[in-house]
């Protein structure tokens, strides 16, 4: 009966714990995790040997995989029936429904066939037998696969460690997940292995004399380059993740120094559980490190900037984007708020520190970090109006383009705007030539509204560069405050002899 009272009990304080975690996206998933992992630790607690331990494992980690497989089971058989009555039967089917059969196959479904799953604590259902069929079938993917690949992965990190030793170079930015996955490795194939000691293959048997080693030189590598993120950037969520895992390593290594706990892989199972479980509260926890370390860093980079922050003038450059990732790693662990003891007294009553979900954006938008942008140049605008029909005495070639966006250029015409003021580059067959229309665009009215006709169109006789003569009617045109012409559309007349050659007939 105590037993299942503590059972109730402990159960029910993680229930609440998940319940009032906040925020839950940060302590959600450690401590499911921690829960889920705590399953066998506890379960095992005080009782049996490592191969019991072992055993456990085993069978539970089948029964969770059977829940997921019923879950999976369960909801697509149910929702294949619905849609059969839906198509066979015109029943019709409502997302409530489907809403239901989630929730049932997640909370009753899956649970009840994982915990039906869970062997006892002691007993011949945990015994290790070392020719059971589905050991032996198992045995030869730990000796045969999973050693040799950990032992290549082992080699090659400290061929990495030995370069940046040898050259001094600093560990590449992804080293701490790579060293924590191949650390993750390291354990669980530690423990995959217990029981097989006396029938192990030659692999499987240089890793297990072997393993505590392999943890040197990668755990030391692993703390360097936390170190130099850390020094510069401050800890965040995922810095501080991986910091667990190394103080997990070395644990992992402190505990063979001890005989009796030398080669328990009950000891190397808790150690990462409970460091999850410490880091979900007190002034060590993930959430107080990474406040501390983050308003420590904007204290002292950017203390003065914060307190003039909203007074005109923004950030300088560079400075805003280091201060929003700061900000950011304060939302992940809901210490947002925290950010208002930085800034001037007159701003902390602000009643933006009391919005219940404040964002990042929000408090950068508050405490205008972004410089505003400058102010775009005005423009003024000509539109013509419907004019008369185009005269086209003297010449005899025309085209209209529109010289802003002139598409893909024609076989034998491209007009365009040119870095000029009031510049066109002009090329008609193989020639080209510049155009200066300041004398046309000083004649024409404009205006500070876009799309208003003012005027008939403007035509005027000009003469390129090279002397060659052209007449330009404008229908539309826009100049920015500094007279530059950024778009027209005109018609372009000219005459064909004096693009023949080089030099335009006299």
């Amino acid at each position: 009966m105590l037993r299942i009272l503590t059972s109730a009990g402990l159960a029910a304080m993680a229930g609440s714990a998940l319940w009032l975690a906040e925020p839950f996206e940060l302590y959600g998933p450690i401590l499911i995790a921690t829960c889920v992992g705590a399953v066998p630790v506890v379960g095992m607690a005080g009782r049996g040997s490592a191969a019991d331990f072992w055993g456990f494992v085993l069978w539970t980690t089948a029964g969770i995989v059977l829940a997921f497989l019923a879950v999976v089971v369960f909801s697509v058989g149910v929702y294949a029936i619905l849609q059969m009555l839906e198509y066979l039967l015109d029943v019709p089917r409502f997302q409530r429904i489907e809403s239901a059969v989630w929730v049932a196959a997640i909370s009753l479904v899956g649970p009840l066939v994982a915990l039906g799953r869970v062997p006892p604590t002691s007993g011949p259902e945990i015994a290790f037998d070392p020719q059971e069929r589905f050991v032996r079938t198992t045995r030869p993917l730990a000796d045969w696969v999973l050693a040799p690949l950990v032992l290549a992965a082992a080699a090659v990190i400290h061929l990495y460690a030995a370069r940046i030793a040898l050259t001094g170079d600093v560990p590449k930015g992804q080293i701490g997940w790579i060293v924590s996955a191949y650390l993750l490795a390291v354990l669980l194939m530690r423990i995959a292995i217990d029981p097989f000691a006396a029938q192990e293959a030659a692999p499987a048997r240089l890793f297990r004399r072997l393993w505590s080693w392999f943890l040197v030189v990668p755990l030391g590598l692993l703390a360097y380059a936390l170190w130099l993120r850390v020094a510069t950037e401050g800890v965040t969520v995922s810095r501080y993740v991986l910091g667990l895992w190394l103080v997990a390593g070395v644990l992992a290594l402190a505990a063979q120094a001890v005989p009796r706990w030398r080669g328990d892989i009950r000891i190397l199972s808790a150690i990462p559980l409970g460091l999850l479980l410490l880091s979900t509260f007190g002034p060590w926890g993930v959430a107080a490190t990474v406040t501390g370390s983050q308003l420590a860093f904007l204290d002292r980079d950017y203390g003065p900037l914060l307190r003039e922050a909203g007074r005109g003038g923004g950030a300088p450059a560079g400075a805003s984007s280091v201060i929003s990732s700061r900000l950011e790693a304060l939302e992940s662990v809901g210490a947002l708020r925290r950010v208002a003891g930085l800034v001037s007294a007159e701003r902390q009553s602000d009643p933006i520190w009391s919005r219940p979900n404040l964002l990042t954006w929000d408090v950068v938008a508050f405490l205008a970090l972004e410089p505003q942008p400058p102010e775009p140049p005005r423009a003024r605008y000509f539109v013509a109006r419907s004019g008369d029909a185009l005269d086209t005495s003297g010449f005899d070639r025309v085209v209209f383009r529109d010289a802003q966006d002139p598409g893909a250029p024609l076989a034998s015409v491209d007009i365009r705007l040119t870095q000029g003021r009031s510049e066109l580059a002009i090329r008609i067959g193989s020639l080209t030539d510049t155009l200066d229309l300041a004398p046309i665009l000083a004649t024409l009215p404009w205006t500070d509204e876009r799309g208003v006709a003012t005027a008939t169109p403007a035509v005027a006789d000009l003469t390129t560069a090279g002397g060659r003569h052209m007449r330009v009617r404008v229908e539309r045109a826009n100049l920015v405050l500094d007279d530059r012409l950024v778009a027209l559309a005109a018609a372009y007349l000219w005459r064909d002899a004096e693009w023949r050659a080089a030099t335009p007939p006299r």
